[in-house]
């Protein structure tokens, strides 16, 4: 905590803009669809009318659905069925300041996208493979879905407020997909942080940096090695580890003044020791095999 007081002031005035602006969370939905909301409580603190931007975020979460159906043949019925069914756990912001408000923008602007991914999504394409199915097997065949979720992760007062994002998604085929991402905030402008170096930068050189980075994941490749013989990584040394890493989190400034290998690939936490750590997150296929999932690794700040 001490390196993020000092850190903070240096990085503020730098940091990357929210590009998201103050929408009302669309309602509609196509008519042969339907959206219906319910919504749960997960704050543990108390909801205020105005709060500065030196107080903790207070959140709820509301969860959207939706749903579309599409009549099939079965046999010589016409049967309808659930052709998508995606929900988003959707972040409501109590506070009141105008950081609070950035960041409630970002929320919105991600539930804007959510759900015209979801109208994009044709019937007609879930029922080509439906019939395309063996009969015998059709039962088993999934909705389509792309749901997003997201999880209070670090919350402070006035350095940096975090979120784990998790989208899954099932669009035909063998498989569903499973992405991580985090959504790091400023809490003093509400300007998000994309980049980890953007919130570090003041404490480490880009090397050292990588090097912080590759010694997180040799500390997972080990622990995998020791208890199950395999890393999860494609890697099959430490060395080749390394490569991967350092050629994946790159620091240097790219074409778009933009460092990392994509944008949101971390976020905080807080320990039960007090401390605060910076996890990384690697997706599926990025530094190992799909049947790996999410590998993670953390470094303490």
């Amino acid at each position: 905590m001490k390196k993020l007081r000092m850190l903070l002031s240096s990085v503020c005035m730098t940091a990357t803009l929210a590009t998201a602006v103050p929408m009302s969370v669309p309602a509609a939905v196509t008519s042969n669809a339907v959206a219906t909301e319910t919504s749960g409580e997960t704050s543990d603190v108390a909801v205020q009318e105005e709060i500065p931007a030196t107080k903790k975020l207070s959140v709820k979460y509301q969860k959207k659905t939706y749903v579309k159906k599409a009549t099939v043949t079965v046999g010589n019925k016409k049967v309808k069925k659930t052709v998508i069914k995606s929900s988003f756990s959707y972040p409501v912001i109590a506070n009141k300041d105008k950081a609070a408000k950035k960041i409630q923008a970002y929320f919105d602007q991600e539930y804007k996208e959510w759900l015209k991914t979801n109208k994009s999504l044709k019937t007609k394409d879930w029922k080509e493979q439906y019939y395309y199915t063996p009969k015998a097997d059709r039962k088993y065949m999934s909705a389509y879905n792309y749901s997003v979720s997201y999880e209070l992760s670090y919350n402070t007062d006035d350095f940096f407020t975090s979120f784990i994002r998790t989208a899954d998604s099932y669009l035909g085929g063998a498989h569903g997909s499973h992405i991580v991402t985090g959504a790091t905030f400023f809490r003093e402008t509400g300007s998000n942080c994309h980049y980890p170096i953007g919130c570090v930068e003041a404490n480490y050189t880009p090397e050292d940096f990588k090097q912080k980075i590759y010694k997180a994941f040799a500390k997972v490749f080990d622990a995998n090695m020791k208890k199950y013989g395999s890393s999860a990584f494609y890697a099959t040394t430490k060395k080749q580890l390394k490569k991967d890493v350092y050629d994946y989190y790159d620091c240097k400034v790219g074409k778009e003044k933009e460092p990392f290998a994509f944008r949101d690939c971390f976020y905080l936490k807080k320990n039960k020791d007090g401390s605060t750590s910076m996890v990384f997150i690697a997706n599926q296929y990025e530094l190992g095999p799909y049947a790996s999932g999410t590998l993670t690794a953390e470094i303490i700040l």
